[in-house]
């Protein structure tokens, strides 16, 4: 296994451009994916396990005594599982307040500080928000950056 990550990290270290670090990318999740298949396929759970939010790992257990609290074995992060709502939006006091600034980083070419004017936001609460949206919308990531 140590070769695997030695192998890993010497590729990492060649990847000179954004197209071969996003090959590496997706050859990893493919990767990634058929452990997870090869692992559910060998070792088959009889309840359903959710994916970690952090690891998306499918290694997870129920945790204490709510139905739907989860710790995951890899990384051992606990989370609760909402179905009605995604990942994003779960203990959030002012959704909509997070869909405006997905909406507002991606539609428009606002700074930083008029869209903190414009949604009442705190700094802090919005580097947090954002660190959170680029988990689940990688893809703004670029929309993200190039605000002053």
């Amino acid at each position: 296994m140590m070769h695997f990550y030695e192998d890993t990290n010497r590729y990492l270290k060649v990847c000179d451009s954004e197209q071969s670090l996003r090959e590496l990318r997706k050859n990893a999740w493919q990767f990634l994916n058929q452990v997870d298949e090869q692992l559910s396929s060998q070792y088959p759970r009889t309840d359903k396990p959710s994916l970690c939010p952090r690891c998306r790992s499918r290694n997870t257990k129920k945790n204490g005594q709510k139905q739907k609290r989860y710790r995951c074995l890899d990384c051992s992060r606990t989370y609760d599982i909402n179905l009605d709502k995604p990942h994003i939006f779960h203990h959030k006091h002012h959704p909509e307040k997070m869909l405006n600034l997905i909406f507002l980083i991606y539609k428009t070419n606002k700074s930083t500080a008029e869209i903190l004017d414009e949604l009442d936001l705190s700094r802090n609460t919005y580097y947090k928000w954002k660190k959170e949206v680029l988990i689940v919308l990688p893809f703004l990531a670029p929309y993200f950056v190039k605000r002053h």
